[in-house]
């Protein structure tokens, strides 16, 4: 295992060994390279262009009486279903012997489905909570299908 860096904020995530061809196995949109120390109150981290890039947060949307909202949570949904899937990868590889193994592949396939489902309206989509994004800085509440 190595621990590889989110390229949203720089958070840790576990990269594991890649037993058929050596090295290990990235997660999508992570990087080995760490981010520089930076203040997470006032500030954010992004890797652009092959550089972390740490800027100050902006104050107006901070500032303002109702927080930010969101026209369209999908693009949001997307990105997180697709770390949500990266983060199973592993138990895809073709010589994974867990015994969990088909109902990690219904867990991937309902993920893969979320976006369809929503537009199609048999799973709710995600709804905004300003009390949640106040408390916790993601206002965004989604009802996720369960880990097996």
């Amino acid at each position: 295992m190595k621990t590889v860096y989110s390229v949203f904020g720089g958070s840790p995530v576990i990269a594991y060994d890649n037993p058929i061809s050596g090295g290990f196995i990235l997660p999508a949109k992570t990087v080995e390279d760490e981010p520089p120390q930076f203040n997470s109150e006032t500030q954010v981290c992004n890797y652009v262009d092959g550089e972390w890039v740490v800027s100050e947060k902006n104050s107006e949307l901070q500032e303002q009486e109702t927080p930010f909202v969101p026209d369209d949570l999908m693009p949001w949904l997307r990105m997180k279903r697709d770390q949500i899937l990266a983060s199973s990868d592993w138990v895809m590889l073709p010589d994974f012997q867990g015994a969990n193994r088909t109902a990690y592949e219904t867990y991937r396939q309902q993920l893969r489905d979320v976006p369809q489902s929503i537009s199609s309206g048999s799973s709710p989509a995600p709804t905004w909570d300003s009390e949640l994004y106040e408390d916790e800085g993601n206002g965004i509440v989604f009802d996720w299908p369960t880990v097996p």
